[in-house]
């Protein structure tokens, strides 16, 4: 760990603690939905890398994240946090989403490439997801597919430089994989996807 990394690490720790204690306390105290706790926590899990990745080094970055997934595995398995683990179907999501970060950043850590990345599993999977539970649903079905397609277009055609039509392409086929990923895998899959294609096709 380089020393100019300590402060941010500890700094981006405790931020990650008060982030999700918050969460969990609002469940606890105000019985808020854990239907709908989740789905804030992925974003802020997202925010939260992104400041990680541009401001410490990699090996920190690696770490930060590779810690979290440990945490928040532990949490599953001791059902320590109601604000995300609490729901009716079955999932391992919230411990694959940062792994699904890594494998992103493995693939391709270049900032035209992870970041898009994490804003595709950021806000289309979970715009997709209150879609979904506003209908009752377990599954996505027409409208948190549409949903989430719309989206991924519009960050493909806002945060890339890949063409309109490749956009179009990319964003179907990342539908296509969240629809056939099953128990939150897709935390893991829509990243990794996203990022080789655009490594494949960002110009």
């Amino acid at each position: 760990m380089w020393p100019t990394d300590i402060p941010y690490a500890i700094a981006f720790s405790a931020l990650f603690f008060a982030t999700f204690g918050s969460l969990e306390w609002g469940t606890r105290r105000f019985r808020w939905s854990p239907n709908y706790t989740r789905r804030i926590a992925h974003v802020l899990s997202g925010v939260l890398v992104l400041i990680d990745y541009f401001f410490i080094s990699p090996i920190v970055f690696v770490l930060l994240v590779g810690g979290s997934t440990v945490l928040i595995g532990l949490s599953q398995w001791f059902q320590f946090a109601r604000s995300i683990h609490n729901v009716s179907r079955r999932t391992y999501g919230e411990v694959l989403l940062s792994v699904g970060y890594l494998v992103a950043y493995a693939v391709n850590s270049a900032p035209e490439v992870f970041v898009p990345s994490v804003l595709v599993i950021m806000f289309a999977d979970s715009l997709a997801g209150i879609a979904t539970d506003l209908r009752g649903q377990t599954r996505h079905g027409v409208a948190g597919t549409v949903v989430f397609a719309v989206v991924s277009l519009v960050i493909l055609l806002t945060a890339t430089t890949v063409p309109w039509y490749t956009a179009i392409a990319i964003a179907l086929s990342l539908t296509v994989v969240e629809r056939v990923s099953l128990w939150g895998s897709d935390n893991v899959t829509i990243p990794a996807a996203a990022a080789v294609a655009l490594t494949l096709f960002q110009s």
